[in-house]
This record gives structure tokens, C-alpha cells and sequence, in this order.
């Protein structure tokens, strides 16, 4: 860029007045272009959250072929509009597997189940109707999510996750074992975002996730969860909900459900 643009587009930019998109980054946990301002409004203000949530049924053909977590992804991302490419939007797809009975293995954690439905989380409205009439999905139920967390607010959540550490040798991430360590790893991820984790959480048997890219075999060992928390940290909660916590985002992971959301018990 030639420095007379550069100085043109700086003095266009109003650091004085906060703006809004500039602040919604911020609350989406991005927003490197912002200012004092923005910051200052968006640590004030309450977190007009707005997504949307869909739950799929996925046709026989689909189910089998998405046992491949990327190709289910790959489905998923399907059905987003064109402008879901924009950078605002950018990661903001969560999604968790409702999966057929695991598959016993000799060794190891068995393999995850296929994936019979499917939750998914978007920052924009999905559009599903393509996926419809090619008969891939046979079913889709697209709500408008609102949440306004407050301090001290009382949740009840679910949540499929792949609890990793680095080991300290190797410098790689490997799953977590024990469901000591696995509800550690819960705890401190919930802190993370805002949540305090009461009471002592269910944890399913490990699964195994398997998939193939360009760079190999996927591989993820997951578990579920439920339990109960506080919110601490509003902000946090929602930023928690479009991100999703931990790793393995990308393949069905992190996805926080709160069923009194969806009017659910």
C-alpha cells in the first residue's frame, strides 16, 4: 500500500467513538483492529449473543460415508451460505455427532458409532435445503438460539470432548486416560470460559474418531460429558458457546450444549 492510501484510510478510522463491529469481534474473542474505545463498551456491555442451531438426520448413505469425521465436516460446511466465508465468520461451525452403538476394538479405545444425527452451531443461518433434496440429510430443524448469561446463572450442559495434555517430552498432545484427569481437564477448560463446574460431572468410556486428510489419518479419543456449572463470567460463557471448548473442533469436539436453551430438560 503506498503511504498517502495508508494515511487516508487512518484518518477515515474514528478511534474516538466506539464501533460496533470492532466490539462483536471482540466479543467473539477476535478483533486485533480494535481500540481503547471498543474495549472499554464491550467489557461494559451485555453480550447480544445470536445463533442458530440446527439438528440433522442424516440419510443411510451419508451416515456410513461420515463415519469419516472430515467428510462430515466437509458435509456440514455444505450447508453454509457463500458469505459464511467472510473472516468475521470464520470457525464459527460447532458440531456434535448423535452416533449408532461404538464398535468393540481388540485394542484401544472402540470405534465411535456412525453418525445417525447431527447438532450443529452457526453464527449465520444455515441453509439446508440443497443437502435435503439430494437426499443426504433427511431431516433439518433450524432454531434461533438467544442467550444473555448472567453472573451466578445455574447450567445444566453436555458436552463432547477430546481431553489431551502435552507431554512434556515429545512436546504432542495425547488423550487424557483416567476419568480423574478427564474431569480435571473438564474443570479447568469450563474455567477457562467462565463456567464453574459443580457437583461431579458423567463421563462416558473413551471412543475412538477416525477420519483421513491430505497430511493422513485423523485420530481423536473422545468422551462425553455431562454435568452442572455456574456461570462466572458471562462474556466468557457466550464466547464459550460460538468457539466451543478444547481441541477437535474442526471434527465433532467442543460443541457446549445447554438443553434449557432449546427448552429441553
Amino acid at each position: 500500500m503506498e503511504p498517502h492510501h495508508a494515511e487516508t484510510r487512518a484518518a477515515q478510522i474514528d478511534t474516538v467513538r466506539p464501533q460496533s463491529a470492532r466490539i462483536w469481534n471482540r466479543w467473539l474473542g477476535g478483533g486485533k483492529e480494535s481500540f481503547p474505545v471498543d474495549r472499554t463498551v464491550g467489557a461494559a456491555s451485555p453480550l447480544p449473543l445470536a445463533l442458530f442451531h440446527s439438528h440433522l438426520v442424516l440419510g443411510d448413505n451419508e451416515q456410513q460415508a461420515c463415519h469419516d469425521v472430515r467428510r462430515l465436516h466437509q458435509l456440514l460446511v455444505s450447508g453454509l451460505p457463500e458469505d459464511a466465508a467472510r473472516p468475521e465468520h470464520a470457525g464459527r461451525l460447532l458440531f456434535a455427532a448423535v452416533r449408532a452403538q461404538a464398535t468393540a476394538a481388540a485394542t484401544g479405545a472402540p470405534a465411535a458409532g456412525r453418525p445417525v444425527a447431527v447438532l450443529v452451531r452457526t453464527t449465520i443461518r444455515p441453509v439446508w435445503e440443497p443437502l435435503l433434496r439430494a437426499g443426504r440429510v433427511v431431516a433439518a430443524d433450524v432454531r434461533h438460539l438467544a442467550w444473555h448469561p448472567v453472573a451466578g446463572q445455574e447450567i445444566a450442559f453436555r458436552l463432547t470432548g477430546n481431553p489431551v495434555y502435552r507431554d512434556a517430552r515429545s512436546r504432542r498432545q495425547l488423550p487424557l486416560r483416567r476419568p480423574r484427569e478427564c474431569r480435571a481437564w473438564l474443570r479447568s477448560r469450563l474455567a477457562e470460559n467462565g463456567i464453574h463446574l459443580t457437583g461431579s460431572p458423567a463421563i462416558s468410556p473413551a471412543t475412538r474418531l477416525t477420519g483421513t486428510s491430505r497430511r493422513g489419518t485423523i485420530q481423536l479419543i473422545i468422551r462425553d460429558f455431562q454435568g452442572r456449572g455456574t456461570v462466572t463470567d458471562p462474556v466468557a460463557a457466550a464466547r464459550a458457546l460460538v468457539e466451543g471448548l478444547g481441541r477437535g473442533r474442526a471434527y465433532g469436539c467442543g460443541l457446549l450444549h445447554i438443553p434449557a436453551l432449546h427448552g429441553q430438560s
